[in-house]
């Protein structure tokens, strides 16, 4: 596995918002990617060889060790884009890649029906495109995009 240069970096917690990341990884396809998660957990096929698992942190100071996690991959790997659907991981992250111009899409978990995720509050301010998987919440996201959600 070549470890410089990846095309994509996929990110997310472990559990639904893993489940929606691989929904849309499976679709692309994209050879050239790498994945960085917050636990250990199953790996999907498409993941396997190319997997990094970080340091689970939720609101408190582990955020730190996580921002310092994403400066060195983000700096190892310099991806072209990062796609996260959350949680607390793609904050420190979408930071770090801001500094060598890596382009953020995020997309706000599909359970987040009638009001967004703080997680989803902030990183509407930091992706270049954010994507709401409920219509409901464009009254929140006004710039949000939205195509329906990833398992219809």
């Amino acid at each position: 596995m070549n470890f410089y240069k990846k095309k994509i970096m996929y990110l997310s917690s472990v559990g639904g918002h893993l489940d929606q990341l691989l929904k849309i990884a499976n679709y692309l396809k994209i050879k050239n990617s790498i994945f960085i998660v917050n636990d250990r957990t199953d790996l999907d096929s498409i993941m396997i060889g190319k997997t990094i698992r970080i340091t689970h942190a939720e609101r408190n100071w582990k955020q730190i060790i996580n921002f310092i996690e994403a400066l060195f991959y983000i700096c190892k790997y310099r991806p072209q884009f990062l796609l996260s659907t959350g949680a607390s991981p793609a904050i420190p992250f979408s930071l770090a890649a801001k500094i060598i111009g890596t382009k953020i899409i995020f997309i706000e978990s599909l359970s987040r029906v009638y009001s967004p995720s703080l997680s989803g509050k902030i990183m509407y301010h930091l992706s270049d495109q954010f994507y709401i998987q409920w219509a409901g919440l464009k009254k929140f996201f006004p710039k949000s995009l939205f195509y329906g959600n990833l398992f219809e």
